[in-house]
């Protein structure tokens, strides 16, 4: 389903329900069959259940606020809007700095929770989270199975290119390369890509596409799936940074034609993602200096927060990597 068509579902559910959410008043028995199993119908892969959810669900904030009742061109604009939010990560495979909700986990993303635990106060405004968050991040494009399988093939081989970077030893090597190394490398290859970019615009020469871009993007993911792998203390996990890239680019106009990758957003958030981490590690590293005073005084649960944080940015621009290499063996 293409945004435009998504719209028109949203808009199509808001007008339609909107006078029902009005009668329902303060029934929460008649809220709950007006808006029927909010979790089954947020983890349906047909989007026009999730998106006339949203336009149900959106319909109810409305009428419970009490305000008054927006302009449907507002109410048009609103929808695009929040619609738009994704659009890059499903026409451009672009990274999302905000994190993943699997398709495996729509179905228990606890939305429904959120409305049926509110207070009579906060019942409205739970509504207009629930459906922002549907129209932010619950349309998808169709993922074909074919597709999917002949990326993660293509893909697997890719990564076993970036393993065979990891496992050279040396001064040039990453085989025993620090965590800060690890990082310092794929900031450097993501700034040589756009640096790339900048000079092809500049001379009019084509320096953005070729091997050396591919070997670039593989050891932006090399080096990153590495620094992951060393921060934690565990093996390094090609598979979820494979099975990461696979969803980005079936899911995304990008398999079709990976001239639409957006590979300008992917090396800058690769650095930023460098930059975080290296920051959080750094701070890591001086909490273990200062000894237990200055960890007692940290929030662990902020920290703990901070980690995965840093966990999920690391493992989203490592896909980024595969997908770039595999964007550049399309084109070649």
């Amino acid at each position: 389903m293409d945004q435009e068509t998504a719209k028109r579902v949203v808009f199509d559910a808001y007008v339609v329900s909107l006078p029902q959410a009005r009668a329902i008043g303060d029934d929460r028995a008649a809220l709950d069959a007006f808006l029927g199993d909010v979790d089954r119908q947020a983890g349906s892969m047909d989007m026009t259940d999730r998106m006339a959810l949203a336009g149900r669900v959106f319909a109810a904030s409305v009428a419970l606020s009490g305000g008054p009742t927006p302009e449907l061109e507002e109410v048009d604009a609103l929808i695009d809007a929040l619609l738009s939010y994704s659009r890059p990560q499903r026409e451009e495979a672009a990274p999302l700095g905000d994190g993943r909700l699997w398709p495996e986990d729509e179905a228990s993303s606890g939305l429904g929770e959120l409305i049926a635990d509110a207070d009579e106060d906060e019942l409205a405004e739970e509504c207009a989270t629930v459906a922002s968050y549907l129209l932010q991040f619950g349309l998808r494009p169709s993922m074909d199975v074919g597709a999917a399988l002949e990326v993660s093939e293509e893909l697997s081989h890719i990564a076993r290119e970036g393993q065979a970077v990891l496992d050279v030893a040396g001064t040039y090597g990453l085989a025993s390369a620090t965590p800060g190394a690890l990082l310092e490398r794929a900031a450097e290859r993501a700034r040589d890509l756009l640096e790339r970019r900048d000079r092809t615009l500049e001379d009019g020469v084509n320096l953005a596409h070729g091997a050396a871009v591919r070997e670039s993007w593989i050891h932006v993911a090399a080096a990153l799936v590495a620094a992951r792998a060393r921060w934690a203390q565990v093996e390094p996990d090609w598979e979820a940074v494979l099975t990461r890239a696979t969803e980005r680019i079936a899911s995304s106009f990008v398999y079709e034609d990976p001239r639409r990758f957006a590979a300008d957003a992917c090396a800058e958030h690769t650095i930023v993602v460098v930059i975080e981490a290296a920051t959080s590690w750094l701070d890591e590293a001086l909490q273990a200096v200062d000894g237990a005073d200055r960890a007692d005084a940290l929030d662990e649960e902020l920290d703990a927060e901070a980690r995965e944080f840093i966990w999920e940015g690391l493992l989203e621009a490592a896909s980024s990597g595969l997908v770039g290499a595999w964007v550049e063996s399309r084109q070649g």
